[in-house]
């Protein structure tokens, strides 16, 4: 007789079944899959230290392109330096104030940059937009601007990418390149999404899906990732495989950077929370250590209306104030997502240990604190890490509650 396997069973098979799956989709890359080493001169000298405060423009040259970006030294010198990836229909100035704030704070040079092949968008917000997903390009210019100060600040302690939605996978694809410092060292040593965009074939279908509805951030995403990719998943599968960071980590892996973070807001209704999980399976399996932080709730007063139940209510044409950590725009320091980043980030530098293995933390209307500790990378570790995401959102929304109403009706 054949007996039903055991809850503990079940789920080791689910965890074992998603990492094979990832790992199959990762082998399927082809070797060729990186993009081409930007080659970036400079008009003009760069500074390694400044004022902060005074955010400076970057020209580059960037495979016989022009390039342009933004960028911020700190006083003394250089902690490290910082790469800044803008999401979708933003611009370098969308991280003006983050570029100084992280210049000042940590002790870095911060830098960001336009991706070539952006359209100006007209726009009755106070910060500038676009249109386009240029992500090969914007990878190579985050390279070029990498490399650059590189040379000119020579024997910087570490260079961090950080990109936050389509910027998170802008900055995966920018690691993916295996670039190298002037000295033949890695380029990037640490890696950091938020809300980060990491596979353009889900993208897709969530955008032609939402096309229906004939909403302009749908019909254009969908325009504008084809236009990047040169057909849809059917017609240039390879353009799509070679795009997405969470199908790339063989090529993350040997780029030489030691850990990466992911952070993600459960509830996200514009970059769904199951991309950085995939990324973070992908990596694990690819022997890179990940920390994956997952948001529950937002802090009250901040931005809301980017959750998936929000989305959902916004279709129908009705409006939600949803209690739930949604998607992290690029300029709002103060959502939980972008918050828990900044704070990842400046433990980088203040000497925070790097994680070794795959680590999960829930966080829940406040931004994750930095622990001084690292866990023990055990067997048992990885499958409760990997479980965590659901058995505590679980146990905090589900369990408790109905523990609470199974006493009161038996009187207990």
């Amino acid at each position: 007789m054949t007996h039903p396997p055991t809850r503990r069973t079940r789920t080791r098979m689910l965890a074992t079944t998603v990492l094979l799956a990832t790992t199959v989709l990762a082998l399927a890359a082809p070797d060729g899959a990186r993009a081409t080493t930007a080659v970036a001169t400079a008009p003009t000298p760069l500074d390694c230290t400044g004022d902060p405060g005074a955010v400076m423009p970057l020209e580059l040259t960037v495979q016989g392109e022009p390039a342009s970006g933004i960028y911020a030294a700190p006083q003394a010198s250089p902690r490290g330096l910082v790469v800044f990836f803008h999401g979708y229909t933003e611009t370098v100035e969308s991280w003006r104030q983050h570029i100084s704030r992280v210049a000042r704070r940590d002790g870095v040079i911060a830098v960001a940059m336009n991706y070539r092949g952006l359209v100006p968008a007209p726009s009755s917000e106070p910060l500038p937009r676009s249109t386009g997903m240029p992500l090969v390009a914007g990878s190579q210019d985050g390279v070029a601007a990498a490399q650059a100060f590189d040379a000119a600040c020579p024997g910087l302690p570490a260079i961090v990418a950080y990109g936050n939605s389509l910027g998170g996978g802008v900055a995966g694809l920018s690691v993916a390149s295996r670039a190298q410092r002037a000295d033949g060292g890695p380029l990037f040593d640490r890696l950091i999404a938020t809300a980060g965009l990491s596979n353009l074939t889900e993208a897709w279908t969530e955008l032609t899906a939402g096309s229906a509805t004939g909403q302009v951030f749908f019909t254009q995403g969908k325009r504008d990732l084809e236009t990047e990719t040169g057909g849809t998943p059917l017609t240039a599968p390879t353009a799509y495989l070679q795009r997405s960071s969470a199908l790339r980590p063989g090529d993350i892996a040997a780029s030489g950077v030691t850990a990466v973070t992911l952070v993600h807001g459960l509830a996200d209704g514009t970059v769904p929370v199951d991309q950085s999980i995939e990324m973070a399976l992908a990596l694990t399996a690819a022997g890179v250590p990940v920390e994956l932080i997952l948001a529950g709730g937002r802090p009250t007063g901040t931005a809301s209306g980017t959750t998936l139940d929000a989305t959902a209510l916004g279709l129908l044409g009705l409006q939600s104030s949803s209690p739930l950590a949604g998607h992290a725009s690029d300029p709002d320091p103060t959502h939980v997502v972008a918050a828990t980043g900044f704070a990842r980030l400046s433990g980088i530098f203040g000497g925070t240990p790097a994680p070794r293995c795959l680590t999960v933390t829930f966080v829940d209307a406040a931004p994750d604190p930095i622990l001084p500790g690292e866990p023990a990378c055990t067997a048992a570790s990885q499958l409760d890490q990997v479980l965590r995401p659901v058995t505590e959102p679980l146990a905090t929304a589900v369990l408790q509650p109905l523990t609470k109403l199974l006493a009161g009706l038996f009187g207990r």
